[in-house]
């Protein structure tokens, strides 16, 4: 296995991109972004270990892939944790909708620094709820199924378009919830 080097926010002071409301949802934050980060680690090698890149270009199914198997871990493992950091991401969903919904994330790189920290942070919170209750559904089958039916060896060529079909075949029900994004969420023009 070829060595990776993965970033962790280490300072609940400068390692977060939206803070919580106190020092213990900060932590468990911070926490989190470490199971996440492992779990693009666990997501290359389960899904792609013969891949030549570590990532698919399609930004919110590789975050989707990483936080579901940190997800799949905390659950596990500390149950308490996994619904209080539920709770948590909901309440940052709640409180902010960013310019532009839309899992087509192209569109922050053109962002400036402060939007696009706080528009990443609510779309990262969004995928954490979804996978939550993607988690509720199907468990680690899930992450079964998508190694099984995806045709990983034209990953590289993958689009969000390309991609909801084949995940709606393998979780029922995603196209929709993916479809009434700009809806549910009204975005700020």
């Amino acid at each position: 296995m070829p060595h990776r080097l993965i970033f962790v926010p280490a300072s609940l002071s400068e390692g977060l991109l939206i803070r919580g409301e106190n020092e213990i949802e900060d932590r468990r934050r911070v926490d989190f972004v470490l199971l996440h980060e492992v779990g693009h680690i666990v997501a290359k090698d389960y899904f792609r270990p013969t891949g030549s890149s570590d990532y698919v270009p399609v930004s919110w199914f590789e975050e989707l892939l990483a936080t579901y198997v940190g997800y799949a871990y905390l659950h596990a493992h500390d149950p308490t944790w996994a619904a209080a950091s539920r709770h948590d991401w909901q309440r940052v969903v709640d409180g902010f909708t960013p310019r532009k919904v839309s899992l087509d994330w192209t569109f922050m790189l053109d962002l400036p620094p402060d939007e696009l920290a706080r528009t990443y942070g609510w779309y990262q919170m969004l995928l954490n709820l979804r996978v939550a209750e993607l988690h509720d559904e199907h468990g680690l089958d899930l992450l079964r199924r998508l190694r099984r039916e995806l045709p990983w060896a034209e990953s590289d060529q993958w689009t969000t378009e390309s991609i909801l079909p084949l995940v709606e075949r393998a979780a029922p029900g995603f196209r929709a919830w993916a479809d009434a994004l700009p809806t549910r969420y009204r975005a700020r023009e």
